[in-house]
């Protein structure tokens, strides 16, 4: 969480904004620049709260945390469809080993999403 009396940093800034645009969403727990992004839900929730998002990813709790690959493709693509700078693809997540995906590159991902979603 962000430090009181310290200036944020563009990482705490990016963490509480998804924490708060995905608050509610089930399976959505977002702590983390690792794990909290794995199964792709995260993602489809930043998405689905743009006022499009729903459109693009369709019913949210008909999404399955055991199928990655799905969500993380739904998800990029429709970031893709509101112009969203693509960072990362969902085969950049190998689920074998659980998320290698860099926190760095997570965090860039995420700050793509946040210029395009009010």
């Amino acid at each position: 969480s962000i430090r009181s009396g310290k200036k944020p940093t563009m990482k705490e800034i990016l963490m509480e904004w998804a924490k708060r645009r995905t608050a509610g969403y089930p399976n959505v727990n977002v702590v983390n620049w690792r794990s909290s992004w794995a199964d792709g839900l995260a993602f489809c929730a930043l998405i689905h709260s743009h006022p499009r998002g729903e459109k693009l990813i369709g019913n949210f709790s008909s999404l399955d945390p055991a199928q990655p690959q799905k969500n993380l493709t739904l998800a990029f693509d429709a970031a893709d469809k509101l112009g969203v700078t693509r960072i990362l693809d969902a085969e950049d997540f190998p689920h074998e080993t659980g998320c290698p995906v860099e926190p760095l590159s997570l965090l860039t991902c995420v700050g793509e999403i946040y210029k395009c979603i009010p």
